[in-house]
């Protein structure tokens, strides 16, 4: 339904631990949940982009493993320069 509506990206986190994924402010690891592999397989052949904008490593990896559409990153920062 949602690229019948004109929605082109979807993203799956903003910086903390939802139902689908880890964030990147999170203080553990974690990737994606059961329902967040389930949501990227259902997306799987829309015409959706995924950002992986705001997730964690190991959600950001897992995209990569589980996803075979198109992925992006709509903006990022250096946490490690910014935090010196």
């Amino acid at each position: 339904i949602l690229d019948h509506i004109g929605v082109t990206c979807y993203t799956f986190s903003h910086n903390r631990q939802n139902l689908l994924c880890t964030g990147s402010n999170e203080p553990y690891g974690g990737g994606f949940t059961y329902l967040g592999k389930q949501t990227l397989k259902a997306i799987q052949d829309t015409k959706l982009m995924v950002d992986l904008v705001h997730m964690s490593r190991e959600s950001f990896w897992d995209a990569c493993r589980y996803y075979d559409g198109p992925l992006f990153v709509s903006h990022s920062n250096c946490a490690k320069a910014r935090n010196r």
